[in-house]
């Protein structure tokens, strides 16, 4: 009689696999089943080099002390010669912050509101920073005081005043071609001044016969169109449905030095504050997404591909939809470090303002959080920004944030991962993973708390290790000799960790606070095959 035929038990098959970092960035425009896996679905506080990820740089309070606003401004005002200053339109006030330290009393009060827009201009006279909100009267500053913009009726105007129109309407600003122009709110119409004039009698240039959709004016933005300032420069309209108007030239009295080069439609633009310089491009933010304009101009055909945001596309759109009304979206280069920003506002119940910043060699993205940016720029080569409660900070700077202006030690950056799922190229092919080794480069020993997301399963939160220790327990004459951990030098860290999954896919999901410059390059893993079934 033959014996029943049985199978052979198969022994697993122990397998290894190194996964770099997600240097590719957030992905939100991609299924998650097909998404290389050098990218990521959640990536915050971690910015996106091309070699490795790192922990983001801190923030610290430079000026406390100034009165809470609603849509606070900081700008900049850049002197021929010295120190550039801050200046904070907040809580009706304005201030002039020369240095970092509790908030001198405002220079200037009675401000109708806090949300304006700025400008450097420069001619004989030195230079100037030029504001306008819609509301109050324009402000001049010339580093020492502020001078109100009134409306002269009986021109010639005299110093900075301005005759026929009223500049309280300004409600944005920009220079072109040694002119300052203007935008005049709920109104299809610019206003410029004379050649090197920062007062005297403005002249109207009417736009909105070019407009076929309609609308009013939003921002006005010089764009390079080649490599920098110069004859090539060109002045954008742009309206509120999305319409933009470029004209060429150096004066726009003249109809031989002043002409139309053309009028194309991108989506609406999300704010005032809805371009940014790029290189010789300009930025526009638009319900679809950052749009390079010269990209626009030069297709006749509609593509995505080439908007800034295209990898997280789904994640702005939605965003843009629900938040499209709420004050407080702008852009910002930061090309020391190779980044641009795009700040979205959130109202608190919501969890906050989000900053996503971009590589702007690799266009990886990636999400910061704990950032409470109201208003930001460049104070110099360093990015500053004032919260909602009228604190100005910088941003960038050590790796702890809110450090107080005493230097009392703040957080810790909580960083947090979700990579895409990987099939380990071994799709239909049943996995179970048992380890996982993430390498860093750190000043000290990182924690990581992780565990696998397997099949896109709901995912659930994770919270960074309790156990790290923050750098204050090993500072020297603060630390409890014999208990403390010594600091360490800048080095490799690799831990094996035990991780739990059974299914054809993995996520690695990872949460680290660290207070210490942090690289994570890799991810070792250990698993063995299973069934194809």
């Amino acid at each position: 009689m033959t014996a029943p035929w049985r199978p052979t038990p198969r022994r697993a098959v122990i397998k290894t696999a190194s996964v770099p970092s997600p240097i590719g960035g957030l992905n939100a425009r991609d299924s998650v089943a097909a998404m290389p896996p050098t990218d990521a679905i959640v990536l915050r506080n971690w910015f996106p080099f091309p070699y490795a990820l790192s922990m983001r740089k801190g923030w610290k309070v430079t000026t406390p002390g100034m009165v809470a606003g609603t849509n606070p401004t900081v700008a900049e005002f850049s002197p021929i010669s010295g120190v550039p200053l801050a200046v904070v339109f907040t809580g009706g006030n304005i201030y002039k912050i020369a240095a970092p330290g509790v908030a001198p009393a405002p220079s200037v009060t009675g401000m109708a509101s806090d949300y304006w827009q700025t400008t450097m201009f420069a001619n004989a006279g030195g230079n100037y920073l030029y504001a306008v909100n819609g509301v109050d009267s324009p402000r001049v500053f010339n580093g020492v005081t502020f001078t109100a913009v009134l409306e002269d009726l009986t021109p010639p105007p005299a110093g900075f005043d301005i005759s026929g129109v009223d500049p309280k309407t300004f409600v944005h600003v920009a220079v072109h071609q040694r002119r300052l122009w203007f935008v005049q709110k709920n109104s299809t119409s610019a206003w410029f001044l004379p050649v090197d004039q920062v007062g005297g009698i403005a002249l109207q240039f009417e736009v909105g016969q070019l407009f076929k959709f309609g609308g009013f004016l939003m921002a006005i933005y010089t764009w390079a169109g080649d490599s920098g300032d110069g004859m090539n420069d060109k002045l954008v309209f742009i309206s509120s449905n999305g319409e933009c108007a470029t004209f060429a030239g150096t004066d726009p009295e003249s109809a031989t030095a002043w002409g139309l080069e053309g009028v194309i439609r991108l989506g609406a633009p999300v704010g005032r504050r809805c371009g940014c310089s790029y290189g010789g491009d300009l930025i526009v933010l638009t319900v679809t997404g950052m749009e390079p304009l010269s990209k626009s101009f030069q297709s006749t055909k509609v593509n995505t591909d080439d908007n800034l945001t295209d990898k997280i596309s789904h994640t702005i759109s939605a965003l843009i939809s629900q938040y499209f009304t709420v004050v407080g979206w702008e852009m910002l280069l930061f090309p020391n470090e190779n980044q641009i920003w795009l700040i979205v506002p959130i109202p608190d119940a919501d969890g906050g303002v989000r900053v996503y910043s971009m590589n702007t060699i690799s266009g990886a993205w990636c999400e910061y959080m704990n950032m409470d940016i109201q208003s930001v720029c460049l104070i110099g080569i360093d990015p500053y920004f004032v919260t909602k409660n009228g604190t100005l900070c910088q941003a960038w700077t050590g790796y702890f944030d809110n450090v107080l202006l005493n230097e009392t030690i703040g957080d810790r950056i909580e960083v947090e991962v979700i990579t895409a799922y990987n099939y380990f190229e071994s799709r239909g092919v049943t996995k179970r993973w048992t380890m996982a080794r993430p390498i860093f480069q750190s000043g000290s020993i990182p924690s990581a708390a992780i565990k696998l997301e397997i099949d896109f399963a709901v995912i659930t939160p994770l919270a960074p290790d309790a156990t790290i220790l923050p750098s204050s327990d090993y500072l020297w004459d603060q630390a409890v000799w014999d208990e403390a951990y010594w600091n360490v030098e800048f080095d490799r860290y690799r831990r094996w960790q035990s991780v739990e999954g059974m299914g054809y896919c993995a996520a690695l999901h990872m949460a680290v606070a660290q207070d210490v410059e942090t690289l994570w390059a890799a991810t070792d893993f250990v698993y063995e095959f299973g069934d194809t079934i």
